[in-house]
């Protein structure tokens, strides 16, 4: 698997990193082990650019054609079995305001 990936933001405490890739997807990988714990599909939408909130579960991204791209909100969470998955996700045009 060969993943083209355009963006990369680490946690403030190095624990997770989240990458953007052309694949169209995000994952969050756990930064030492080297593994995806997570990973969301963007829907075909090529991603540009993540960025991970303070709280390492907010994430935002900049997905699809680069003249008018998409602002991808995700939310992670953690299940009863402490695997993470993405919820929430939303997309909005970049110049619309997100969503709280």
């Amino acid at each position: 698997m060969c993943l083209q990936v355009t963006s990369c933001v680490w946690s403030a405490d190095g624990e997770l990193a989240v990458s953007g890739s052309l694949d169209c997807t995000i994952r969050v990988w756990r930064a030492l082990a080297g593994l995806a714990v997570a990973v969301c599909d963007c829907g075909g939408l090529a991603v540009h650019r993540v960025l991970m909130a303070d709280d390492k579960r907010t994430l935002a991204a900049l997905a699809g054609d680069t003249s008018a791209p998409k602002l991808v909100l995700l939310h992670v969470t953690r299940t009863s079995r402490h695997h993470a998955r993405a919820a929430d996700r939303r997309r909005h045009s970049a110049a619309a305001t997100p969503a709280t």
